[in-house]
């Protein structure tokens, strides 16, 4: 299909849903920043659910509601491109991910005709657990876990909106998002490290973003829809990530020299059918058990030309080692490491 005309600044808009996540508060910081960069929205709106903004764009407004329950209006009549960053990542409550597709689906009834593009954070867990060296968008999808399989048929719900010609649709699959308000990656490495743990033989990589720099991306390609140079209705995915991965013995190294490690005492094995027999078992905890063992002790790092195509320009070529430095400002680890 052919793009649309360009919008003028004035007229168009976001939609930001999770604005208080982790991703959603990096993409709060660039909205903010906005006059100083020459990026113009000229209407924001923020879906805020529980908790409160710590920032407030110049001109934003701030929606209370959630995506199983969008607010009336929260979609503009105007040209506009949805940033959804709003997907259940634990839980808590044992009612599981349901949620997430259930919000896409409410997401999906609630677009209009000015509704761009909708923009989705995924995650590279949709390819499943095992190795990824270097996959790319194509690869079939294995989701092995309930909230990968959730974002698998997120996406293939969103697919299926864009086929419907109701707007385009960008996925977008991460591995490891770094930076401020990260409470899982880098905290969770160190406390493993710091105890005195190792997983494989350290060389194995994977692929890493900045936060900031994810939500830099995020709103080049709302632009990019709102500027008429993306096809109207189309669904693309991309692997989200630097062009150099960076290795588990790296990110040890980084560590060591922010806050001095213990050697390793113990290595543990990444041996695929001793894993497979545990997580048969019917044990909760062993089975998340395995599933960190593979995150952690395995490849997984994607092919990112075609995101860096996309962007046209050399966003993706910093240095990983200097995400993670920039990560590790203010981390400190005490403590011996969660199973």
């Amino acid at each position: 299909m052919v793009s649309r005309a360009a919008v003028p600044a004035s007229d168009r808009g976001v939609v930001l849903l999770g604005a208080t996540g982790f991703v959603g508060s990096a993409v709060v910081r660039q909205l903010a920043t906005q006059v100083s960069c020459g990026r113009r929205f000229g209407d924001v709106r923020l879906l805020v659910h529980r908790r409160r903004l710590p920032l407030l764009p110049d001109g934003a407004s701030v929606h209370a509601g959630s995506v199983a329950a969008l607010p009336d209006g929260l979609l503009p009549a105007f040209p506009h491109v949805v940033i959804h960053c709003a997907s259940k990542q634990i839980d808590h409550d044992g009612s599981g991910f349901g949620v997430n597709v259930t919000g896409v689906e409410h997401l999906a009834r609630a677009v209009n005709r000015e509704t761009r593009a909708i923009l989705f954070v995924s995650s590279h867990s949709v390819y499943g657990e095992g190795p990824q060296r270097g996959v790319r968008e194509d690869a079939p999808l294995q989701p092995a876990s309930p909230l990968a399989l959730s974002r698998a048929q997120c996406e293939t719900a969103l697919a299926a909106l864009a086929a419907r010609g109701a707007c385009a649709v960008s996925v977008f699959r991460t591995r490891f998002v770094l930076g401020p308000g990260d409470r899982h990656v880098l905290p969770g490495l160190a406390r493993l490290l710091a105890a005195g743990l190792s997983v494989g033989n350290g060389d194995q990589r994977y692929s890493v973003i900045d936060v900031d720099d994810f939500a830099r991306i995020l709103l080049a390609f709302a632009e990019r829809h709102l500027n008429g140079t993306a096809p109207r209705a189309r669904f693309e995915a991309y692997n989200v990530g630097y062009e150099r991965p960076i290795s588990l013995g790296e990110i040890r190294a980084l560590l060591d020299e922010r806050q001095p490690l213990p050697p390793p005492r113990w290595r543990l094995p990444v041996y695929e059918p001793l894993l497979r027999l545990i997580g048969r078992l019917p044990a909760a905890r062993l089975r998340q058990m395995v599933q960190r063992l593979r995150l952690v002790g395995h490849d997984h790092y994607g092919d990112v030309a075609k995101l860096r195509a996309a962007l046209g320009n050399d966003w993706l070529q910093t240095d990983p080692r200097e995400a993670v430095r920039r990560a590790l400002q203010g981390l400190h680890v005490e403590g011996r490491a969660r199973a």
